[in-house]
Parts: structure tokens; C-alpha cells; sequence
């Protein structure tokens, strides 16, 4: 548990003789630092060797959110006449309530592609990115994404797609009679 120690007292050994380790098994999605007073630190935890009496030996294991990649795809969807278009746009995606890192991206759509941020949630689930997009292109209309992405500690990936529809209607004609 968060701020709480765990106490292991160790008896009737001989001065000197006992190797001890103190490890723990990692919550998914977290990394694990290990920081011992009195004793060696390694990716498996805090060793202690020589082990006298009357000593205190500690190790604070800490435990950090791993990142989660938060993908953004940009597709564009033309036919026929319309797939001559200028392909462009922008996106950006908006992160509260993040552990550490950037909250805040911002991107230049040039056709079809994907954007992806490493978002850091908090253990607490309130974790939530918003994503934002437009473009000047006469003739697209953009959807997708409206919904906030929840990220969550343990997440593999979220993702979430923007479709830039175009259509095309032509120029209106009239012919010799209509003039």
C-alpha cells in the first residue's frame, strides 16, 4: 500500500551469515525502483549481506507508472474527382490528470498517417485525454474522436480514429438554351 511499511524481523541467526532480499511482485504497468539503506541495490530488489543484530536495514521499493501510447489516425475518404483534394488538416490531444510528462500535443495532418503521444495515467483511473481537430479544406467534413479517451495504468494502448470525408458536388453548369 501507498506510504505504508512492511516489518520483517529476523532471529536466531549467526552474526554476519545471513543474505537477505527484499522484493516484491510488480503491479502490471509499473516499473519498480529499489532503494535500500544498508544494502546493494539491483533490478531485483535490495540485497543485504552481512547481516548484524541490533541493525536496521530498509528498502523503499517505488513503484511508477509505465506510459501508455494514445494513438491518433487521420484517414481520408475520396472518390472519383474529389480524391484530387488537398489532404490537410491539424490535430492535437488534450491530457488531464496525468502522472508527469506532456498533457498537451499538437500535430499537422498531411494525408493519411497516425500520431501517437506516451501518456503517464494516474493509479487512480482519472486519467482522461480529449482530442481536437479541423481543417480549412473546402469541400471535407472531419468526424471522430468526440468521445474523451480514458487511460488507465495497465493500458497496452488507446486509440481512436478522425475521418476527413470529402465531397465533392462539381460546378454548376448551364447549358446554351438555359442562358
Amino acid at each position: 500500500s501507498p506510504e505504508r511499511g512492511v516489518a520483517f524481523t529476523l532471529e536466531a541467526f549467526e552474526d554476519g551469515q545471513p543474505e537477505c532480499t527484499v522484493t516484491e511482485v510488480v503491479p502490471a504497468g509499473y516499473a519498480v525502483t529499489y532503494e535500500p539503506e544498508n544494502g546493494t541495490p539491483n533490478s531485483e530488489g535490495c540485497t543485504f549481506t552481512g547481516v548484524t543484530a541490533a541493525t536496521s536495514y530498509r528498502c523503499n521499493i517505488i513503484n511508477s507508472s509505465l506510459p501508455v501510447d494514445v494513438t491518433v489516425d487521420a484517414v481520408w475518404v475520396a472518390e472519383g474527382e474529389g480524391s484530387e483534394i488537398e489532404q490537410s488538416g491539424t490535430a492535437s490531444l488534450d491530457c488531464s490528470n496525468v502522472a508527469s510528462g506532456e498533457t498537451f500535443f499538437e500535430w499537422d495532418i498531411d494525408g493519411d498517417t497516425s500520431y501517437t503521444a506516451q501518456i503517464y495515467p494516474l493509479a487512480d483511473g482519472s486519467t482522461s485525454c480529449s482530442v481536437s481537430y479541423g481543417t480549412d479544406v473546402s469541400g471535407v467534413e472531419p468526424g471522430g474522436c468526440e468521445e474523451p479517451i480514458s487511460v488507465n495504468t495497465g493500458d497496452s494502448e488507446q486509440s481512436c480514429t478522425i475521418t476527413f470525408t470529402v465531397f465533392f458536388e462539381g460546378i454548376p453548369t448551364i447549358n446554351q438554351y438555359g442562358m
